[in-house]
């Protein structure tokens, strides 16, 4: 059974948009009402003609009607600047490190692991970093020292106590420090490597695949390296 007339339906319609729909619409409405007030002034009453003021009213709603039609134009266009700039950005993301809110970290085969203590403003003495593997066993203690009242970086080169490198995996760094003679936990950031980047909607929001660490929220980053 030939379908060739829904073939040929389908190609008619195929050079249709909802951009170009709209604006035969909008060519459609003007000149409908500029028809009208063309009719209203020739069938018009030469003994009674109708005030200039009420055509003048409603040119005033035909502008305002176009005007608005052209201001959503001009949104649209800088949604879609808007949303090329962020696949630029994102682009230019991929292979750079990000800091982000946390105490884990992945270890590669060449690098080494690297984040942010944060004092909030209270300065702490006896800073211990004790790293931890995937199955929570203590492969290491650093001893920090003091720190200021001010972020403090740290750097862990991978090994053991025992100066082995560790294999390639997820690592928790659990950071303390004796603040007014108390040991507290410290707030941590850590630094991870993008592999790639997905824009999840319209207005650009995007979400960074993290190597060994899954996704995140564009919005979580601290720091960009």
């Amino acid at each position: 059974m030939s379908i060739s007339g829904v073939d040929s339906q389908n190609s008619a319609l195929s050079g249709l948009s909802i951009d170009n729909v709209q604006a035969e619409k909008e060519e459609t409405d003007q000149d409908m009402f500029l028809k009208l007030m063309l009719a209203q002034l020739e069938n018009q009453d030469p003994l009674k003609p109708q005030d200039g003021t009420e055509f003048l009213s409603q040119m005033a709603q035909f502008s305002t009607v176009e005007g608005i039609g052209n201001l959503n134009k001009g949104i649209d266009e800088l949604n879609g600047l808007y949303r090329s700039n962020q696949a630029l950005q994102a682009t230019a993301l991929v292979g750079r490190d990000v800091l982000v809110s946390g105490n884990v970290g992945y270890l590669d085969a060449a690098n080494t692991l690297s984040g942010v203590i944060h004092p909030d403003g209270i300065a702490a003495t006896d800073v211990l970093v004790t790293i931890k593997d995937a199955s929570g066993q203590i492969v290491k203690q650093v001893n920090v020292g003091s720190v200021s009242s001010d972020d403090e970086p740290f750097e862990w080169d991978g090994t053991d106590q025992n100066g082995q490198r560790l294999p390639v995996g997820a690592y928790t760094m659990d950071i303390t420090g004796r603040v007014a003679g108390e040991v507290e936990a410290m707030r941590t950031s850590m630094y991870a490597n993008v592999n790639s980047v997905s824009i999840v909607n319209n207005n650009g929001d995007m979400l960074l695949n993290l190597n060994g660490l899954g996704q995140i929220s564009s919005n979580s980053i601290q720091q960009v390296r």
